[in-house]
């Protein structure tokens, strides 16, 4: 059975994923407040609720916003190994 500390600790944690998800990985007051609250709730969490923690992968620390998609350009199909050309009726 889990204490209501750490029900609220990853209660936030899955909040702050779903934070950074929006903000695109970058830092915003709202990931702060959560952070704030995590803090508060580590603070309740007992030994063994922070080993179980610490032992696991972290779930929230993705910073790095996603790579922008490229769009593929007329030189990238043209340069592409054995791409076969395209009648304009193919096309249009």
């Amino acid at each position: 059975m889990t204490s209501p500390a750490y029900e609220d600790y990853r209660r936030h944690e899955r909040h702050l994923i779903h934070v950074r998800w929006v903000n695109r990985g970058a830092a915003s007051p709202q990931e702060d407040e959560v952070l704030d609250a995590m803090e508060e709730a580590w603070t309740r969490l007992t030994e063994d609720e922070r080993r179980v923690v610490d032992a696991e992968p972290p779930r929230s620390l993705i910073r790095e916003p996603p790579a922008p998609r490229r769009a593929l350009t007329d030189r990238d199909i043209l340069d592409a190994p054995r791409t076969p050309v395209r009648a304009l009726g193919e096309v249009a």
